[in-house]
């Protein structure tokens, strides 16, 4: 199985191995591990050719592509492209401390200090109003920052 990343990031793959139960997972590198993005079924009798739209971030992206059939599961080989035109994505806590704010749309985490995963989406922020003070993890592109979390209401 191969596979291309064109510059807009559409992935683009071909596999002759296709039958009803297949799948293949897109998985991009980014938060220090591979994450799961899109899954496309295949059936038996498809054209073989396969798209899934990535979300590329600045800098280096890694992306592979989990073949999941009925007996077996293979890797196709990781596709890289650096990416330096597309702006990084910062961040910034709101003044009363109920969101975090980005500077563009992006998929992002929160994780807390026991690894557990309390927030997970795409957008321009998200709300840590309901967390509890504490220690956070926020996973943004392919970084992940420590955040503090205060009520300060």
């Amino acid at each position: 199985m191969h596979a291309e990343i064109d510059t807009s990031g559409v992935l683009h793959w071909e596999s002759e191995e296709v039958e009803d139960s297949t799948e293949f997972i897109v998985q991009q590198f980014k938060w220090n591990r591979w994450v799961n993005v899109d899954t496309v079924k295949g059936t038996e009798g498809d054209q073989y050719h396969f798209t899934s739209r990535v979300y590329l971030f600045h800098g280096k992206n890694r992306i592979r592509i989990l073949h999941h059939a009925t007996d077996t599961n293979t890797y196709a080989d990781t596709v890289s492209m650096d990416v330096p035109n597309i702006p990084e994505v910062s961040y910034a806590c709101s003044v009363n401390m109920d969101k975090v704010k980005f500077s563009a749309e992006t998929p992002y985490e929160i994780i807390d200090a026991h690894g557990h995963t309390v927030r997970s989406g795409f957008g321009n922020s998200v709300s840590v109003k309901d967390l509890d003070e504490g220690m956070y993890f926020l996973n943004v592109e392919n970084k992940t920052e420590e955040i503090i979390v205060r009520k300060t209401w």
